[in-house]
């Protein structure tokens, strides 16, 4: 499973490799390794999950006026869009497997953010709250970049996907991922297991959840193979790989 979170703005998927400063976050149960510092501007961003459950890199950039403390005491609280009264989330690598990587092109301007992981464990609690929560300093950029030469940009709006291919090659591909959409969306490419057809899919998501919810249900019984989270008016440039 392999992920990209982008809020209001572009991302990058299969940006030329060696164009930007590179940020490695290693993820495990439950913390963030990553350095205390990360490049502004166009900056690829790769999450390596070394641990046993899925995670994803979120980057919530604080408000004008807002703290870390005021972050962390917004995390606290059992509602998730408590964080959004003090940050405004921009993306970041998305959901992975054990074991897998994501790699993001982000344009990151200079500030204070808080890096976490909203994934819930089998109890519902949001990995945040159990420690993968990881403020940092995004600084000016170096140099000003050039972005990735994408082929094709494809809009997450509300609510539905504009200029999606219809057929994929196998092989690595450079997509401008971007969310105009007054909503957070993420945009998820899944591999079927064999056997398992598209209608039995669109089924899994239309059906209406069991209330309540099974302890310790996964999101879906598929693998994810790309996960784009992009927040809204931003934009991410992800590397799909076969």
């Amino acid at each position: 499973m392999a992920a990209v979170l982008v809020a209001r703005g572009t991302r990058f998927v299969g940006a030329q490799a060696d164009s930007y400063p590179k940020t490695t976050i290693t993820a495990e149960d439950y913390k963030f390794d990553l350095p205390t510092t990360i490049p502004g501007g166009l900056t690829e961003i790769t999450l390596d999950n070394q641990g046993p459950s899925e995670h994803h890199a979120m980057f919530m950039l604080l408000h004008d006026g807002k703290t870390v403390d005021d972050f962390k005491a917004a995390a606290k609280l059992p509602d998730f869009g408590a964080l959004f009264g003090v940050s405004t989330a921009v993306g970041g690598p998305g959901s992975i497997d054990p074991d897998q990587k994501s790699t993001v092109v982000m344009d990151l301007k200079p500030g204070q953010y808080v890096v976490i992981c909203a994934i819930p464990d089998e109890d519902g609690m949001p990995h945040y709250q159990m420690g993968m929560l990881a403020p940092r300093e995004v600084t000016a950029a170096a140099a000003a970049g050039t972005e990735p030469v994408a082929e094709t940009t494809i809009d997450l709006i509300d609510f539905s996907f504009e200029n999606l291919p219809a057929e994929l090659t196998a092989g690595k591909h450079v997509w401008k991922i971007t969310d105009t959409g007054k909503e957070l969306h993420e945009m998820g490419i899944c591999k079927l297991s064999p056997g398992v057809s598209f209608d039995q899919v669109r089924a899994m998501f239309l059906a209406p959840p069991p209330d309540p919810l099974p302890q310790g249900r996964r999101h879906l019984h598929m693998r994810l193979r790309l996960s784009q989270a992009v927040a809204r008016r931003s934009s991410h440039w992800p590397e799909l790989r076969p």
